[in-house]
């Protein structure tokens, strides 16, 4: 059964015309997620335009973490209500996590329109993550697959942020919602890893060199470096971070 279906405006001519025209985009950046099965186009866009019950059914017939993935993007609802209910479907919420950023701006895959998913990242990205990383937000977790999901969210951290002041300013990116969550994996203990001493010089000099920069992507720049800046980080994290500044 679709959730909310009463928010397809089949009989508004505006909402219509509207959702044609952002149709193209869809298209493209569905194609190029490697989310969907190509022969099943049609019934996808019967779906996004009319919220058709039989295309539903077509395209999610096992309804897998794919396709709470695909209902996100494809419905029109943006209240966070219609997030949370069509999220509260999985079970497997780090399996879902992995699923959403199978197209984001750290895969470096192409998308058209104003973003991968056509200006609903952060509504989605909202719905799917916790904003701090907890053991109660893993429960089907083993202590092992936790401990190595808090690295491996740790490392992900300077390899994501470096590809976001290394491209172009994009308000949807996920990233301006996720530090929170990336400092929560940090206060549970610091890893050793290259990245950081690249992140850290990296950011150092962009902010150095910043006054022809996007002003939302400065003011964002000072919000990652607060957090290096933070007394309470581990006093391992502080030592790598105070080392990796020494030029």
């Amino acid at each position: 059964m679709i959730t909310h279906s009463d928010e397809w405006l089949i009989h508004d001519k505006d909402w219509v015309k509207d959702r044609k025209n952002k149709w193209k985009d869809f298209e493209f950046n569905l194609i190029s997620s490697s989310l969907i099965e190509k022969e099943y186009m049609e019934a996808y866009k019967l779906f996004y335009l009319k919220g058709d019950e039989n295309a539903f059914d077509e395209v999610f017939p096992r309804y897998d973490v794919n396709s709470i993935i695909l209902e996100m993007w494809l419905h029109p609802a943006t209240s966070p209500d219609f997030f949370s209910t069509v999220v509260a479907k999985c079970d497997e919420k780090a399996i879902l996590e992995t699923a959403f950023r199978q197209y984001t701006p750290d895969t470096k895959k192409k998308f058209h329109g104003v973003s991968h998913y056509c200006g609903r990242d952060l509504m989605m990205y909202e719905a799917i993550f916790p904003k701090v990383v907890t053991r109660e937000s893993y429960p089907n977790l083993s202590d092992n697959e936790y401990v190595q999901k808090v690295k491996t969210k740790y490392i992900d951290f300077f390899r994501v942020l470096l590809n976001f002041f290394r491209e172009e300013y994009n308000p949807y990116n996920y990233c301006t919602l996720a530090l929170p969550y990336w400092k929560s994996c940090i206060m549970q203990g610091y890893h050793e890893h290259p990245y950081l001493k690249k992140f850290i010089n990296y950011l150092d000099d962009w902010v150095l060199n910043c006054e022809l920069k996007n002003r939302e992507q400065v003011s964002f720049s000072n919000r990652v470096l607060a957090i290096f800046e933070d007394p309470e980080l581990p006093s391992q994290a502080l030592d790598a971070i105070k080392e990796a500044r020494m030029k």
